[in-house]
């Protein structure tokens, strides 16, 4: 298996370019911004961190999606945002074509991120890489 297809950064790229625009216009690798703006109702993180597993012939792992949502002014979850995102990054899992890069979605969790006052989504997506 060609090393470069494996890397943490083109496995970010992927996503980036899977994800942006259309489940959100905030979309960033790693770890959320260190500000964020009150405008942004929908933001997006992908954590490619986990672990890669070479097999030579192929390779597998999990990507980390977390899906973020300010909170309404009433402070409860914005579900209608979420559920916008969620249908999108779903789509976009649905309907991605790549010749190294298969995926599909495995398990699904929620979260509220008190620091950062977001509620959020988080999806594990399973990645193969042929």
């Amino acid at each position: 298996m060609d090393n470069t297809i494996k890397s943490i950064s083109r496995i970010e790229d992927f996503f980036y370019r899977l994800l942006y625009k259309k489940v959100s216009d905030n979309v960033f690798a790693s770890n959320l911004p260190i500000s964020i703006d009150k405008a942004w109702k929908k933001i997006v993180v992908i954590d490619a961190g986990t672990t890669i597993r070479d097999m030579d012939a192929f390779g597998y792992g999990n990507v980390l999606v977390y899906l973020y949502t300010q909170p309404m002014d009433n402070g409860v979850k914005d579900v209608v945002s979420m559920n916008d995102m969620e249908t999108a990054l779903i789509e976009c899992i649905n309907t991605s074509v790549h010749p190294n890069y298969a995926i599909r979605c495995g398990s699904i969790y929620s979260d509220y991120d008190e620091s950062r006052n977001l509620h959020c989504n988080i999806y594990e997506i399973n990645l193969t890489i042929v």
